[in-house]
């Protein structure tokens, strides 16, 4: 054990609390400690790629999501901007708009159940420039989101955080918990702690994809290529 480096020996420790609080999570769940400690664990190793969410296949990905989702559910929501930053992790999806669009249509390889959402869903990833043509699209089960703007391109974190897609703690579904985990942490601390400094200094109001009636167009004529209601 002496021949460990200090990262070694943390990342052990880190596993073996892992590896126990699984164990006896059943018996615990009403102990916020160990519930935190699970997820702390579960996340370091997502941030220090122990876990490679780059590398694993959809299956293994989406159920390694819900479980991070499961724990905020658990922890009633994130307590820091550090944890509801970390939901940005969870952002995989098709790179452009075109693949989105052939994945939905052939149904081939739709694990998650995409599906385009109208524009009143869609109003907080509107922002800037031609914010008003992004298309924003949603997992079956309402916990994941892809943006794509004019161009069909994904936006991300590093591209356009201020409108990217972002994995919902709580799915749509259950407002009230969707409310208190996702939506009332975004309006705190916004997606990245470089909009939370942009959201507080700018009086940002979402474009309205009604007043652009070419945008409108492209909307419905995406909604009707898709055959989605």
């Amino acid at each position: 054990m002496k021949s460990l480096t200090k990262v070694k020996r943390i990342i052990i420790v880190f596993l073996v609390i892992g590896i126990i609080v699984s164990c006896v999570g059943t018996k615990y769940q009403g102990n916020s400690i160990l519930i935190q400690i699970e997820f702390d664990a579960l996340k370091f190793q997502i941030e220090n790629k122990i876990i490679n969410l780059e590398t694993i296949s959809d299956e293994e990905y989406i159920k390694i999501a819900l479980k991070i989702s499961e724990h905020i559910v658990k922890k009633d929501g994130p307590k820091s901007e550090n944890e509801h930053y970390f939901r940005n992790n969870f952002s995989r999806g098709p790179d452009t708009l075109s693949e989105m669009v052939e994945i939905i249509k052939n149904n081939e390889n739709n694990i998650f159940g995409w599906k385009l959402l109208p524009p009143g869903k869609s109003i907080y990833h509107m922002y800037g420039i031609d914010g008003e043509y992004n298309l924003k699209f949603i997992s079956n089960d309402g916990h994941f989101e892809v943006v794509y703007n004019k161009n069909g391109e994904k936006l991300t974190k590093d591209n356009d955080p201020l409108n990217m897609g972002t994995f919902n703690y709580s799915s749509e579904e259950n407002y009230d918990d969707h409310l208190g985990y996702d939506i009332l942490p975004y309006f705190k601390w916004n997606n990245t702690r470089e909009t939370k400094e942009i959201a507080s200094k700018t009086d940002m109001d979402p474009k309205e994809i009604g007043e652009n009636d070419d945008a409108m167009k492209r909307y419905k004529e995406y909604k009707e290529l898709l055959n989605q209601i």
